[in-house]
């Protein structure tokens, strides 16, 4: 990689303790989370079902020739929706920048922020402005100007291989990118209404959207064929991605339900709902585990679940917050969770016994979190115009980083030969770059 001086990484994160293990997640009464199968992702994902699509209606809902007896009330988490941020306290403007590079170019918020995994010199951002922009992290210029869309660019992803870039768009379209040129690889059709979040398989060409329309679509890339929709839900699909090892698709929705989907037949394997099938509640965030087929999702008032995708069952119900849950995840070196919620706290909790472990307090709402890949730490970014560093053991703040002007939207992570960077999007109208210190 070509880079600027001053964008020279730190050293890589600390390899995980002797005691961590795995991070293995052992669930309670016999569940089981065993070892996983490979999967082979195109042929195991391929189905012979056929859509006609003329753009007018989305496809009938499962639940329309079902008599509902597959769902599971749940008795027995690439996105994203943008948080409501109201009443948003006035901050004194930063007294340092701490960014080691700053990407103004961009008119309008950014809301959407990626980095390449398979190159992660190469990262990409997306705003209110309708235009992405893929750049070479430490040069000024982007590479390319990603044009097309219509509104607002509300979510990125790469590709697991690093060769294709998937916008999407609240004008509804789904646009996919080559990263090598910029060009356009396809632009996918189905959805009637707002994209949400997008989301690779993690083996393969395999690219998940969902909609404002209620639906959640599956394409295969590079031809741009529809391989599935997933009609169930009766509002907006705020979430989803892959969970399982990529076995199945999970998505959340704002009408309080959860479901886990059968990527080949499109039906619902498992429904588990945010408040209860009585009284729902908006799903506000959902998060796969890496490796074990358990997941996490919460509600707007506070509430956080954990689930089990193969058996549909609720693991647990963790209180802790006291306003929406805007962000959770799991840390892949030890069994560790962690969510994070306009209330300012970010909650770090033990698999092993649901317990929470620490609560991190912010200045204001938090609005994201990333745990680092091999390393017990995680970053947040708040509405409070910082970014944190966390030592995910003890809870305790490493670092603050400061030099938006605005609340900080979104962020990612790359890990480069040198170490990392983390890469964030704001209400100011910038990304910025940023090395955390690790040791």
């Amino acid at each position: 990689m070509q880079q600027d001086p001053s964008l020279q990484p730190p050293a890589p994160p600390p390899p995980a303790p002797p005691d961590g293990g795995s991070g293995s997640f052992v669930a309670p009464d016999g569940a089981a989370t065993g070892e996983l199968e490979e999967v082979n992702t195109i042929d195991d994902l391929i189905v012979t079902r056929s859509y006609e699509l003329d753009g007018t209606e989305p496809p009938p809902s499962d639940l329309d020739d079902d008599d509902g007896s597959y769902l599971d009330d749940g008795s027995s988490m690439a996105s994203e929706a943008m948080p409501d941020i109201a009443d948003v306290p006035d901050f004194e403007p930063p007294a340092e920048d701490h960014s080691v590079q700053q990407l103004a170019i961009h008119t309008e918020p950014v809301f959407a922020v990626a980095v390449n995994p398979a190159q992660p010199e190469i990262l990409a951002t997306g705003g209110g402005d309708d235009v992405g922009y893929i750049w070479r992290a430490g040069q000024p210029q982007p590479a390319f100007k990603l044009e097309g869309h219509a509104d607002t660019v509300s979510s990125l992803a790469f590709s697991a291989d690093g060769s294709m870039l998937a916008s999407a768009g609240l004008d509804g379209s789904v646009r996919v990118w080559h990263v090598a040129t910029g060009a356009l690889a396809a632009a996918l059709d189905g959805p009637t209404q707002g994209i949400n979040w997008v989301a690779w398989h993690t083996r393969g060409t395999v690219l998940l959207a969902g909609s404002e329309d209620a639906t959640a679509w599956m394409w295969k890339l590079p031809e741009g064929s529809v391989m599935q929709i997933f009609s169930a839900h009766s509002a907006s699909v705020s979430y989803g991605g892959f969970v399982n090892n990529g076995r199945s698709v999970l998505t959340a929705s704002e009408d309080g339900s959860v479901r886990v989907w059968n990527p080949r037949t499109g039906t619902v394997e498992h429904c588990l709902w945010a408040g209860t099938a009585h009284e729902p509640r908006p799903v506000t965030c959902l998060a796969a585990h890496p490796s074990q087929p358990i997941f996490l999702f919460g509600n707007d008032l506070g509430g956080l679940k954990l689930a089990h995708a193969e058996s549909g069952k609720l693991l647990a119900s963790l209180p802790s917050h006291d306003a929406s849950v805007e962000y959770t995840g799991f840390c892949d070196v030890l069994p560790l969770a962690a969510s994070c919620g306009m209330d300012g706290k970010m909650c770090i909790w033990d698999l092993g016994s649901f317990a929470v472990r620490h609560t991190c307090i912010h200045p204001a709402g938090v609005i994201e979190l990333r745990w680092l890949k091999g390393a017990p730490m995680l970053m947040t970014c708040a509405v409070s115009r910082e970014l944190r560093l966390w030592d995910g053991r003890s809870g305790d703040c490493l670092q603050t980083l400061t030099g938006h002007l605005e609340t900080v939207l979104c962020l990612d992570v790359g890990y480069t030969a040198q170490g990392i960077y983390v890469v964030s999007g704001s209400d100011d109208k910038t990304a910025r770059l940023w090395q955390p210190r690790l040791g």
